[in-house]
């Protein structure tokens, strides 16, 4: 029954795999974006900010820039948001598809001990 309980813990690795695919989408449908928003281009560009705002001081001739977001606003309307939402999601979704590979072939490998222990 080893192989039954591989089966069966591959194909619970690949649902759970799909799951967060899922997921991942629905929080971007839901948030517009996986990561914090950029909000400085750099580190150096915040501390001039911060004590620009805290201190009232400039940080020598240094005027902080904000960063440049990327991305467009998400669209209200459905089927587009979702749309874009998967688009965003790509990058992660084609990193999943690993997993997703290795647990189906050891979920394939398992069936097919299976069926030859049976023969």
């Amino acid at each position: 029954m080893v192989g039954a309980r591989d089966a069966a813990e591959a194909q619970l690795e690949l649902a759970r795999v799909q799951r967060v695919g899922v997921a991942l989408i629905e929080r971007i449908a839901a948030f517009g974006r996986f990561e914090k928003r950029k909000l400085f281009r750099s580190i150096r560009d915040e501390t001039a900010w911060m004590a620009l705002t805290c201190l009232g001081k400039r940080l020598g001739n240094i005027q902080p820039k904000s960063a440049i977001d990327p991305l467009p606003p998400m669209p209200e309307q459905e089927p587009q948001r979702t749309a874009e939402a998967v688009r965003r999601a790509l990058p992660g979704l084609v990193r999943l598809t690993r997993y997703e590979r290795r647990a189906a072939g050891r979920r394939d490998r398992a069936v097919r001990r299976l069926a030859k222990s049976d023969d």
